[in-house]
């Protein structure tokens, strides 16, 4: 027999072992080919496609660190392969085989598992490879679809990476197997373990350590989180490892001198069976306990800035649309075209207001931007419409509009009823007298019309007759019921508007759907990437059950013959397994609340908002976990299950 063939029978023997390794590396294939076919795309390339070239970069980004990723997680997958191949290769060493004869079967193994974990992420990714530039289309909104081209070099720099990948990491490992070490751990099993032991001393570190970094972490301000950021994420890491290396020993030996439990149906077994699993394994429970608060905090806090959005956005703008056209004998019919088209496509229009302007500005009220005056015929039209409050004003008198939401752009209300403003119109100086303010939503605090003065309509004739035409504007502003909603509907009625007309235009609708493509895209980046990761949390935990698999054989097939049924072998197994995957999810769910309670105070959300969109975050992963827990579980059973049952 060939070493090849032995190889591959050696895989098909053990694809239970394989398996949480094949699924994390056909994904991370599958994600590094995915960003790597949108990034070569010729329209995406060229720079053509609006947005792309941010969202490129990002998945450049992700790319470097899905294959740091790899490379680390393929060394401790290999290495655990190794491990849990001790018996067979103990017993060739024992029987004369060289180290080369032992490395190249080892090899030839991994570079199986990688090649087809390469070629089933190509097909997979290529599979879905239109289907996510897609994906994207819609989550930009882009008036033009993407152009798709299936690209050889992607498919070329995916193959030849990973092949390198694993071709280097597999040598590395196998490097590291000499035939005397081996021969030591087939004799492992054989030698007594020492019952692990705890310092108290330790476990009051590891609670020090964490209570003191939640008690900065829960009590920083905003300014200091960015300080406190690393101080306090490295000293919860040293409590959350000495946590699982002591503190898990602590609380199982505490379990064990409560009668009531540790000798109820089979706890004796399972408790005692802990303490030592969770001994050894503590590393790399701990390890992925902070995996997962990564995962978890990063989790929240994109879904919340997705969530919250919207507070921001309505606050900023008191009306959805606004734009300001220069007074020509077209701006009037564009206006009407413009709105139009909105309704048309679908937009329910709650009130519109076209109304002629003057520009000016007002060195009181801002040094630097410009603002409009309106006659209060044009105003008092659109406030019998909508049940504001009309202006009455006296030749040469002014009222100003300001917003009603006090957050919003004008947070000041002027009340200098009786005095003298100032106004500038090119070179032209202008007083009037002011009437105070009057509460309304119309004005967004654009560049060009950054405040609105309600004028007496003889004194803007008079103004519209003398001053140079450039400075007479048509203004256009509407509300929408669902705002949200209308980003096609606004592209519709934008072609009103002639290529290359001199426009002012602000728009609730069009900052809303780019914040929430933004979102949404950095959403989408760290889905995979969160997934990924967890993925790979997951693999780690199976990989341990499986490593172990041949000592735990041997000793429930000990307890079978002194009369514990399968049945009951089942639930110890359970149990467990439980405990070893969803220990470090709690642990990390704890971390993730704190963590998301210091980031409440950089946003304008309480922190029981915050908590309810990181917990529904949080589920999300609990329930993917127990999924992979349920898929494991019954893998290693029926691993399990010919010898034993």
């Amino acid at each position: 027999m060939t070493l090849l063939r032995l190889a591959y029978r050696n895989v098909r023997e053990n694809r239970r072992t394989y398996f949480g390794f094949l699924a994390s590396s056909i994904f991370a294939v599958v994600i590094f080919y995915l960003f790597a076919s949108f990034r070569a795309l010729p329209a995406v390339a060229g720079r053509q496609y609006k947005g792309a070239a941010g969202i490129a970069i990002g998945f450049q980004v992700c790319q470097y660190l899905i294959i740091a990723f790899s490379v680390f997680f393929t060394l401790y997958s290999n290495s655990a392969f190794v491990k849990s191949r001790k018996r067979e290769l103990g017993v060739l060493a024992l029987l004369g085989a060289e180290r080369r004869q032992l490395s190249l079967p080892l090899f030839g193994e991994s570079m199986i598992v990688g090649i087809t974990s390469i070629a089933a992420g190509l097909a997979l990714g290529g599979l879905f490879a239109r289907l996510f530039v897609m994906v994207i289309d819609r989550i930009l909104m882009s008036p033009e679809p993407l152009p798709f081209v299936v690209q050889f070099g992607p498919l070329l720099t995916t193959t030849l990476a990973y092949l390198a990948l694993f071709a280097v990491v597999s040598a590395l490992n196998i490097v590291s197997v000499k035939t005397n070490q081996v021969i030591q751990l087939v004799k492992a099993p054989a030698k007594p373990k020492t019952p692990p032991v705890y310092s108290p001393a330790l476990v009051a570190l590891g609670i020090a350590c964490i209570a003191s970094g939640y008690a900065v972490a829960w009590t920083v301000s905003e300014v200091g989180v960015a300080i406190a950021f690393l101080p306090v994420t490295a000293i919860v890491c040293v409590g959350t490892h000495i946590l699982f290396t002591q503190g898990s020993v602590a609380v199982l030996r505490r379990l064990e001198r409560r009668k009531s439990v540790y000798y109820r149906r089979t706890n004796l077994l399972t408790i005692s069976d802990l303490v030592f699993k969770m001994k050894d394994n503590a590393r790399i429970l701990a390890q992925v306990a902070i995996l997962s608060t990564v995962v978890l905090t990063a989790s929240g806090v994109i879904y919340t800035l997705s969530a919250g959005s919207t507070v921001g956005t309505s606050s900023s703008y008191a009306r959805a649309i606004s734009f300001v056209l220069p007074d020509t004998n077209d701006s009037a019919r564009i206006a009407d075209d413009f709105r139009g088209r909105l309704s048309g496509a679908g937009a329910v229009i709650t009130d519109s207001a076209t109304m002629r302007a003057i520009q000016v500005k007002v060195p009181a009220i801002s040094e630097k931007a410009a603002g409009l005056i309106v006659p209060a015929d044009d105003y008092n039209r659109w406030a019998r419409e909508t049940g504001a409050v009309e202006a009455r004003l006296n030749y040469g008198h002014v009222t100003r509009i300001v917003n009603d939401d006090p957050n919003g752009p004008n947070r000041k209300r002027p009340d200098d009823a009786g005095q003298t403003i100032h106004a500038v119109a090119g070179a032209t100086d202008l007083m009037f007298v002011t009437d105070g303010a009057i509460s309304a939503p119309l004005v967004n605090g654009m560049k060009d019309a950054a405040f609105v003065l309600v004028c007496d309509n003889s004194r803007f004739s008079e103004l519209a007759r003398d001053l140079p035409a450039e400075h007479e504007k048509t203004w256009f502003s509407c509300e929408l019921s669902s705002w949200k909603r209308a980003a096609k509907a606004e592209q519709t009625a934008k072609r009103a508007i002639p290529d290359g007309y001199p426009v002012a235009y602000v728009s609730r609708v069009e900052q809303y759907s780019q914040m929430m493509a933004s979102i949404h895209m950095t959403m989408l980046i760290a889905m995979f990437v969160a997934f990924l990761f967890f993925l790979a949390a997951g693999s780690m935990l199976y990989f341990r059950f499986f490593l172990e698999l041949q000592e735990d054989q041997a000793k429930y097939i000990a307890l079978r013959r002194i009369g514990l049924s399968w049945r009951e072998v089942r639930g110890i197994v359970t149990r467990e397994m439980a405990v070893m995957f969803f220990t470090p999810w709690l642990v990390a769910f704890v971390h993730q609340m704190v963590a998301l309670r210091s980031f409440s105070t950089v946003t304008p959300m309480m922190p029981i908002e915050v908590w309810k969109y990181g917990a529904t975050a949080a589920g999300i992963f609990l329930a993917l976990q127990t999924v992979y827990f349920l898929l494991a579980r019954a893998a290693y059973l029926q691993e399990l299950a010919p010898a034993v049952k």
